[in-house]
């Protein structure tokens, strides 16, 4: 089985769908990762929001993902 996938680069939202499509492993796995915040924070009764949050910046900057290219 083959799937072939085509992307006019000329156009803009053609070349946004191909960038997120080259893109997805890299996405997938920092999804992972937010999954896994969970256990990040295993032993800390004092977790707030904001800790939260904090964590998920750091793991985007690890993961090299820039929010505002997701749009």
């Amino acid at each position: 089985m083959k799937a072939i996938l085509e992307f006019n680069l000329n156009d803009e939202d053609d070349a946004i769908r191909y960038k997120h499509c080259n893109n997805s492993i890299r996405y997938l796995a920092t999804l992972w990762n937010i999954a896994q915040i969970r256990s990040y924070f295993k032993y800390d009764d004092k977790v707030t929001a904001d800790m939260v949050l904090e964590r998920i910046d750091c793991i985007f900057a690890e993961d090299n993902i820039n929010i505002d290219e997701l749009s």
